[in-house]
């Protein structure tokens, strides 16, 4: 199979949390792809959950790092957010969360964007 190659403007959803939640981010209609997940817990290791509300996870529960970045193992299956669909970001678990605590999803377009020349 020939290599092919895109182009993309990327954007970054960005969350901040310090407590226990459930939270839903409103698509204002566009189709993007997630294809990371950064999450920064400041004050325990409790577990984050990002999907599709009524769908599919594309971060299952998972705990977190105290004080430390970490990325996402994403479920690519659930990658592709639809222009109807909002996202439910859920924080929870007895370790905890603070203040200072971000989660950022990094998104690009669907499809990979406009096509490149590969030689």
């Amino acid at each position: 199979m020939a290599m092919t190659s895109q182009i993309s403007s990327t954007f970054i959803i960005r969350c901040t949390s310090d407590a226990a939640e459930a939270r839903t981010v409103v698509n204002p209609g566009r189709r993007f792809r997630i294809v990371n997940i950064l999450v920064f817990n400041s004050g325990g290791t409790g577990n984050l959950t990002v999907g599709v509300v009524g769908g599919g996870n594309v971060r299952a529960a998972a705990a977190t790092l105290n004080g430390a970045w970490q990325h996402s193992v994403l479920i690519q299956a659930n990658c592709e957010i639809g222009a109807a669909d909002d996202l439910l970001i859920t924080t929870a678990g007895v370790a905890g969360w603070a203040a200072g605590s971000e989660i950022l999803i990094e998104c690009v377009a669907v499809g990979g964007g406009q096509a490149l020349t590969v030689t």
